[in-house]
């Protein structure tokens, strides 16, 4: 991202500086007045911190797409999990799936 906000700000130096030279070449032409040129400038520079404004939010908006794309990916591949309680048929009670009945020692628990 550091390569486009290089740009970005070349971008808005060439903006600027061709405000300039419309200003003070034109100035007599087009009877702009101090404070329209003023108003032109302003606008120059206002123009390229909009444009960093909009790539930068196109960027976090890409960015969280990008992530909800990769959850609902995962979630559609990841195979389910066995439940961990079963219901038992004999006492009609829940018990753990896969749990040993000896512990590490061999004793009965």
């Amino acid at each position: 991202q550091r390569w486009l906000g290089i740009r970005l700000d070349l971008l808005a130096g060439i903006i600027s500086v061709g405000a300039a030279i419309v200003i003070a070449s034109f100035r007599d032409d087009l009877n702009l007045t101090p404070g329209l040129a003023g108003m032109m400038m302003v606008w120059a520079f206002n123009q390229a911190i909009t444009i960093m404004f909009l790539v930068n939010s196109f960027t976090e908006a890409e960015a969280a797409a990008t992530s909800a794309e990769r959850l609902i990916a995962l979630q559609k591949d990841t195979p389910q999990e066995a439940p961990h309680w079963i219901n038992d048929d004999d006492d009609d009670e829940t018990s753990p799936l896969l749990m040993p009945s000896r512990d590490n020692n061999g004793a009965d628990q």
